[in-house]
């Protein structure tokens, strides 16, 4: 009776040291192939910014337009309003997003925000984007560029804030209009802060 208990035990053993085994196997070999955010085929770039081939027709035409801004003369007013046009764009077109954490514009926000931004917009306007219908930015509009100043900390910095409105390819009730605040530090140009009304 002994000996078939201190099998069974064994046995145990075994199976649970099996079953670690594969948890191990799973996350460090299976989970890190699968991204929750797919490579997507770069067509362009400038700075550090990217323009993809899943990229819609009216963000490639904004960020054009953004590209000849920032290898030109460098208008920072100019440059403020095409990359707050860009980030709408990409935030709000869900379209071709793959799953809740496969966010628009991330690549425009400051650099200590970002994981907090796709935290945020993964657990509100794209918690359920693989369940609905996903809406795409077929137009957007300036309404108000205002240069101001914007605080992080102790440090204060040259910022835009830009009123747009945009459209939808077809009307699903998203926002339809916010403002996006951008700052200069180091010569580059980032989303610090986004609101809708």
């Amino acid at each position: 009776m002994k000996k078939i208990d201190k099998m069974k035990k064994a046995l145990r053993v075994i199976m649970l040291l099996l079953l670690i085994a594969i948890v191990i196997y799973a996350v460090l070999i299976v989970l890190p192939n699968k991204p929750n955010n797919p490579q997507v085929e770069t067509i362009d770039k400038v700075d550090e910014y990217v323009l993809y081939k899943r990229d819609t027709d009216l963000y490639k035409e904004e960020f054009n337009k953004f590209k000849e801004e920032l290898s030109g003369n460098k208008d920072y007013e100019k440059c403020a309003e095409y990359m707050s046009k860009l980030f709408v764009i990409d935030f709000y077109t869900l379209s071709n997003k793959d799953n809740k954490d496969d966010v628009g514009g991330v690549q425009y926000i400051y650099t200590n925000s970002k994981d907090n931004f796709v935290l945020n917009a993964s657990n509100t306007i794209y918690k359920y984007i693989n369940d609905m219908e996903k809406p795409t930015v077929s137009s957007i509009n300036l309404k108000s560029n205002e240069k101001t100043t914007y605080k992080i900390k102790d440090k204060e910095y040259e910022a835009y804030i830009i009123e747009l409105s945009w459209e939808y390819e077809k009307d699903l009730e998203y926002d339809k209009e916010g403002k996006v605040t951008i700052i200069k530090d180091n010569d580059k140009l980032y989303v610090v802060e986004f609101g809708h009304e």
